[in-house]
């Protein structure tokens, strides 16, 4: 009996890690505040065994003595879960949470919803549309006021395609013309730098009160973050199980 409780106790401490090892993987931009994370799982590994050790001595059947076990693993993997820090899309489980919704909307997808997509869903949008995805997906964005139209233009060898009943564009060797087609018929245009739509990352500038600018989405499979690869690694296993 006591040889068992000395190895739950050491399992406990190599788990700490264990979990540690693969949530830095799976969520790698902690920011300034994953500095304390070693410390949170260094304790976390430490007292969990020790509380659990001596507890155990307490307890005669095997039985109870598993439960035990059982109850401290899920405690200390809460703790280090919960203030694992993230620096951006909300903690470990809304993340998770999100990435099982992105899975399940698989076949509510459609070509056209890229601007309105969260990062996992884009995920899927990647995967599902591999074969039909440009280059490059470019958001442009025209603001006022608070109010903010935008608008998705995709390049396929560097020829530019976008909804032509909302937008028209016209590049010429010193500008870009941009005119949008609002709902009530009229046109209003914007004058943007060569190459705007192009070349511009993040970039924008002020034109008669507006806001304009873009954003880029190189579209690859070529994940920032572990927990994409990952979900995008089910969908290539799983999808695959379902077509045999």
């Amino acid at each position: 009996m006591q040889l068992i409780r000395l190895l739950f106790s050491i399992f406990l401490f190599l788990s700490c890690f264990f979990l540690w090892g693969n949530i830095r993987w799976l969520f790698p931009y902690t920011g300034l505040a994953g500095l304390i994370t070693p410390f949170i799982v260094l304790l976390t590994g430490v007292v969990s065994p020790v509380i659990f050790f001596l507890l155990s001595a307490r307890i005669e059947k095997r039985f109870f003595t598993l439960l035990l076990f059982i109850l401290f693993f899920i405690c200390q993997s809460y703790i280090i879960l919960s203030t694992y820090p993230q620096d951006y899309g909300g903690d470990i489980f809304s993340q998770m949470l999100s990435a099982k919704k992105a899975y399940g909307r698989y076949d509510s997808i459609q070509k056209d919803d890229f601007i309105g997509l969260n990062r996992f869903e884009r995920v899927v949008y990647i995967y599902k549309f591999n074969n039909e995805l440009p280059d490059e997906n470019v958001r442009l964005s025209i603001s006022k006021n608070g109010k903010r139209n935008i608008y998705l233009i995709e390049i396929y060898d560097n020829k530019i395609t976008y909804d032509k009943s909302k937008l028209g564009i016209v590049e010429t060797d010193s500008t870009t013309i941009i005119e949008e087609y609002l709902t009530n018929g009229l046109i209003r245009p914007h004058i943007a730098p060569e190459g705007f739509l192009r070349h511009y990352d993040g970039g924008g500038f002020k034109e008669q009160g507006f806001i304009i600018s873009v954003s880029r989405d190189e579209l690859s499979d070529n994940f920032d973050k572990g927990i994409e690869e990952l979900l995008y690694d089910q969908l290539k296993s799983n999808l695959r199980k379902n077509d045999k």
